[in-house]
C-alpha cells in the first residue's frame, strides 16, 4: 500500500508584508500589524491564510482555486489573571445564640 504523502505545504509569511492585504479585508486588527501569519498552498496557489494579532483576534481567509477570497473567519482570544485575596470574607452572621423568637 502506498504512503499517502500531503500535497498541501504551510509557510511562514512576514506580517509586515501581509498587513495590507489583511486590512482590506476586515478591520478586526485595527491597524496593528499582525503577530504572526502563516498560510497554506496547494500545488502552487494559496488555500488558507492565518493571522494573530496582538489585540487577541485571529484571523483565517479561505481562497477558492482562482486564489480570490471566498470566506473568512476570526474569533477573539482573551486572557485574563484573577488575583484572589489571602483575606477571605465570613458571610456567616453573627449569631447570639437567639433565634429571633
Amino acid at each position: 500500500m502506498a504512503q499517502h504523502i500531503p500535497t498541501t505545504k504551510r509557510h511562514v509569511l512576514k506580517p509586515a508584508q501581509q498587513q495590507r492585504f489583511l486590512a482590506e479585508i476586515t478591520s478586526i486588527g485595527g491597524g496593528d500589524v499582525p503577530t504572526q501569519v502563516v498560510g497554506w498552498s496547494r500545488k502552487g496557489k494559496w488555500t488558507r491564510l492565518k493571522a494573530t494579532y496582538p489585540n487577541g483576534w485571529e484571523l483565517t481567509v479561505n481562497f477558492d482555486r482562482a486564489e480570490k477570497v471566498s470566506s473568512y473567519s476570526s474569533k477573539l482570544s482573551l486572557r485574563a489573571s484573577l488575583r484572589l485575596s489571602n483575606q477571605v470574607a465570613d458571610t456567616r452572621a453573627a449569631s447570639d445564640g437567639d433565634d429571633g423568637a
